[in-house]
């Protein structure tokens, strides 16, 4: 739907985002980190495509399966974080 469409638009512009953020705290921490390709992420993702592929549009279910797997990527960002938040305060940091 065009409003699904439209809020994953937003959704990707604010992740985004979250990256810089991301990296300015990592600089913050005066890390050298370096970013990696996650298979675990890749392979949600190409979960959602298989998703969007494989479901005719304009159907009722087309859109429930793409937020069920947009929640899948979510919840990893999610855990993503909560880890780096844990490994800043034991490092001592904020």
């Amino acid at each position: 739907s065009a409003q699904l469409k439209q809020a994953l638009t937003n959704h990707r512009q604010a992740t985004k985002q979250h990256a810089v953020q991301l990296k300015n705290a990592i600089k913050l921490l005066d890390e050298n980190i370096e970013a990696k390709k996650c298979d675990a992420c890749e392979g949600l993702v190409m979960w959602g495509e298989y998703v969007i592929e494989n479901t005719d549009r304009n159907t009722e279910i087309r859109d429930p399966g793409i937020i069920m797997s947009v929640l899948k990527v979510e919840n990893f960002k999610i855990t993503s974080y909560t880890g780096f938040i844990k490994v800043a305060k034991t490092l001592g940091k904020n």
